[in-house]
């Protein structure tokens, strides 16, 4: 969807509050559109509102545990730099390692490129 990557990019320029309320309307109208909500979790992370992103983090590894690879952010869904890099940052904290535990778990996996 092109708003996102408008988002995306609005972020990447520091345009953080249109970006954020950009991503916020997305995942209202569409709630299970994963790549718009983890944009979401690393915007609320990056303003300090730790509970709202891991609570988005946690929906999106229920729908995505790829999010959690920032290779695959950076590299298959060619996220800029600036947000990729806050969702590194929020999957690195405990509580993102947590979730990411439990994912993995849920799905039956022990890692997240396993069959």
């Amino acid at each position: 969807m092109p708003q996102v990557a408008d988002a995306l990019f609005s972020y990447e320029l520091e345009d953080d509050a249109y970006a954020a309320q950009q991503l916020r309307a997305l995942v209202n109208k569409y709630p299970s559109f994963t790549d718009a909500r983890a944009a979401l979790a690393a915007t609320a992370f990056r303003v300090g509102d730790e509970a709202r992103a891991l609570d988005d983090l946690e929906i999106v590894f229920e729908e995505d545990l790829r999010y959690s690879d920032d290779d695959w952010v950076s590299r298959i869904r060619k996220w800029p730099p600036r947000i990729a890099k806050d969702l590194k940052a929020l999957v690195g904290t405990g509580d993102g390692k947590d979730l990411l535990r439990e994912g993995l778990a849920k799905a039956g996996k022990k890692s997240l490129w396993e069959d």
